[in-house]
């Protein structure tokens, strides 16, 4: 019996984040994701079973509902901030000079009609990315897309997305969040508005997989308009200065090294200084007895005699 649906929905469904769903909503999915594994464990099921256990983790990780909408107020790449955000990295892009004006910078430009487009000569099928540095490592909260405006051609119906603290670590990051547009089959619907992806993680890189897409030739290319990220800077944890600390290590030596030797003062009421009392002695000292002469002692014996 063919499984490979229900393998696939299981294998979407471990890639998804907590974060990515209300508690509800990702108990839900956890409880599907696990009659799954159970049935396939099992190894007696019918196709129905399968059929069922496939259709009841998808609906799970649709939702309901996704994280909380978006905190505006967190906007990284702000208008009057748009460089803020730089692409870093792209699987394609269509070149003005021999395709049209598809270049992966578009979607950072606060212009509706500019966009991203894959390139559709040379480089068709999925997946499709874009990498983008955010200048400084943040608390990620999420992202939000805008469709292509002049065109529907390539419309994102699935996309990953990963964070790495570098660049280099997007290449073995596992995605923060798998999301899913609603869409007819050809186009996104409700196509002139942003698509959020909530989601909470740490880093400074971002990369944005598109692995399903629409148009006149499904998952053959993928477009977008803009491109916006939420969050607050990550905070750091204060770090000592090392110089700092050994000019004090060296002052604290210093001090201590040398005899300590008290001033002296004078007093209240007098001019003169007042004297250091005297330091005694720890062994104390004996007087000697005063020697008798050896010729009074003669003649005291020879009187006693």
């Amino acid at each position: 019996m063919n499984t490979s649906a229900l393998e696939a929905a299981l294998a979407d469904a471990r890639a998804l984040d907590a974060a990515a769903y209300t508690e509800e909503s990702y108990a839900k999915l956890a409880e599907a994701v696990k009659a799954g594994e159970d049935l396939l464990k099992s190894g007696a099921y019918t196709e129905q079973q399968v059929a069922d256990a496939t259709v009841a983790i998808r609906d799970a990780i649709k939702g309901p509902p996704r994280c909380s909408p978006i905190d505006e107020s967190k906007l990284i790449n702000t208008k009057e901030n748009k460089d803020a955000v730089a692409v870093t990295g792209f699987s394609s892009q269509c070149e003005p000079q021999t395709i049209e004006d598809g270049l992966a910078a578009n979607v950072l430009d606060y212009n509706d009609q500019s966009q991203w487009h894959s390139d559709y000569v040379n480089s068709v099928g999925m997946p499709q990315y874009l990498e983008f540095d955010l200048g400084s490592s943040y608390d990620l909260t999420g992202m939000k897309f805008l469709p292509r405006q002049s065109g529907q051609n390539g419309d994102v119906f699935e996309a990953r997305v990963y964070v790495a603290d570098t660049a280099e670590g997007l290449k073995t990051a596992s995605p923060v969040g798998t999301f899913k547009f609603d869409n007819n089959g050809s186009v996104l619907n409700d196509r002139d508005q942003f698509k959020e992806m909530g989601f909470g993680a740490t880093g400074r890189f971002v990369k944005f997989e598109i692995v399903h897409s629409g148009g006149d030739r499904a998952d053959q290319y993928a477009s977008l308009a803009e491109m916006r990220f939420y969050g607050t800077k990550a905070s750091e944890a204060p770090q000592a200065d090392a110089s700092s600390f050994r000019r004090s290590w060296t002052r604290s030596t210093v001090r201590t090294s040398r005899p300590r030797i008290t001033p002296w003062r004078r007093g209240p009421s007098s001019s003169l200084p007042l004297a250091m009392p005297r330091r005694r002695s720890p062994i104390p000292r004996r007087r000697r007895p005063r020697s008798t002469p050896s010729s009074t002692l003669c003649k005291r014996r020879t009187t006693d005699w």
